[in-house]
């Protein structure tokens, strides 16, 4: 019987960038596409945290592709700090 890869159950991959418009147009410039808008993080999270504070305010814009079963999901921080603001930092 052959291992199942530690992939089979992979829902998603997230790409930090510094600007969402260019990823998507180099992304699709090499065959992969179309990606779909994705309400923001703050409209679909009841609490929102950033290194502890309970309360952080921040927001992103994002684009995702579907492929297969696994989703290829673009982040651009638009607004607080993140883990993803200060990686692209």
């Amino acid at each position: 019987m052959a291992e199942k890869s530690p992939f089979s159950n992979l829902h998603h991959i997230g790409i930090v960038v510094k600007d969402i418009d260019q990823a998507v147009k180099h992304y699709e410039s090499i065959g992969m596409g179309p990606f779909k808008p994705f309400a923001a993080i703050a409209a679909n999270v009841v609490e929102q945290s950033s290194y502890g504070d309970m309360h952080a305010d921040f927001d992103f814009k994002i684009r995702m592709l579907e492929v297969g079963a696994t989703r290829i999901e673009l982040l651009q921080p638009v607004k607080g700090r993140t883990i993803n603001s200060d990686f692209l930092a």
